[in-house]
């Protein structure tokens, strides 16, 4: 089985092409009803390009909108911030002011020559799944039910529900999206790289097994306090869950460029007293491990040296099958309409 050409990592109009193609045409999980408990409450969250906020009006509905108020532009919180108590959004620029809904409230200095009605803030769908929040950014979502039928089968043992968010790391890698989502894609090269965590599973027992558009990881831990032992899911195009004893990490990889990822980490626990330092200082030393692996890739796709080689039909067969969801997504978004 062929890889990708170097091409499909490096060239900005691939970039642009699955901008549009994959992740404005895909249920995208932005981040957990924990993160906005209370009506009011309203928090950024960015997504391949794009900046959105979504608020709890007072009904307790979710709401999702783009982060661009419908003057020239600016945002209606800044990137990267939350706040709580918010009855309405106001634009940080010239203070045009909507409500949680989106509707456009208030345009000062305007008068009565603003059409409020044709002005709202650009809507974004949303809908929940097990305490995690998706959203569809482009026109005509698809069924939701559909998108997380292979997870929601995946994870059906785990009481997703109970776990309690404790806090958000985030870490910045120079590599394209496709690298970072194809390393956790299968378990081969753990042995090589990753020795701690190779010390707690046994790799020749490692299996990864595509499903639908979910690849899950069956890893057997070598003893009963193996940090990183459990369940390991990745859910197309961009959502791993990872599910220890103790608790479970939501990571988001998100594109941010043709060369640039950020990984985005909810880690919740089943017990809010429990200790979570070795589980975090472990996901720490895998991640960074992960991060400087998928960065020389990235250098050497760039290089122009070579293109990738043939894949593994033993071990990498979640790598095809995400090379064929993504080839779908590529055509589906470019085929003719009737």
């Amino acid at each position: 089985m062929p890889g990708l050409p170097a091409s499909a990592y490096t060239d900005p109009a691939v970039w642009a092409a699955e901008r549009q193609a994959v992740f404005a045409r895909s249920w995208l999980c932005i981040g957990h009803t924990q993160e906005l408990p209370d009506p009011g409450d309203a928090r950024t969250f960015e997504v391949a390009g794009w900046s959105l906020i979504v608020v709890r009006a007072a009904d307790g509905a979710l709401h999702g909108h783009h982060n661009v108020c419908r003057h020239r532009a600016g945002p209606l919180l800044w990137h990267g911030t939350a706040c709580s108590g918010a009855t309405r959004l106001r634009c940080r620029y010239h203070g045009w002011t909507y409500a949680p809904d989106g509707r456009l409230l208030a345009t000062p200095g305007f008068g009565d020559d603003v059409d409020r009605d044709a002005l709202g803030l650009v809507p974004v769908a949303l809908d929940t799944w097990r305490g995690l929040v998706f959203a569809w950014i482009g026109p005509d979502p698809a069924p939701f039910a559909d998108h997380v039928a292979d997870l929601d089968a995946a994870a059906a043992h785990v009481p997703l529900e109970t776990f309690t968010v404790v806090r958000r790391v985030q870490h910045t890698l120079a590599c394209n999206w496709k690298v970072y989502v194809e390393n956790y894609q299968e378990g081969l090269h753990i042995r090589w790289l990753h020795p701690g965590l190779a010390a707690e599973v046994d790799t020749a027992d490692y299996r990864v097994v595509p499903r639908g558009r979910c690849v899950v990881h069956h890893v057997a831990p070598r003893g009963d306090d193996a940090v990183n032992a459990g369940l390991w899911v990745w859910q197309w195009p961009t959502l791993a869950l990872n599910v220890y004893a103790h608790g479970m990490s939501v990571e988001r990889i998100v594109p941010t460029g043709p060369a640039s990822t950020t990984i985005d980490y909810l880690f919740a626990v089943r017990d809010p007293s429990t200790d979570t330092e070795a589980a975090l200082a472990m996901s720490a030393q895998v991640t960074a491990e992960d991060v400087a692996i998928c960065e020389a890739v990235q250098r050497n796709l760039a290089s122009g040296a070579v293109d990738p080689g043939p894949l593994s039909t033993v071990h990498e067969q979640s790598v095809a099958a995400f090379h064929a969801l993504l080839h779908h997504a590529m055509a589906r978004a470019t085929a003719p309409t009737a």
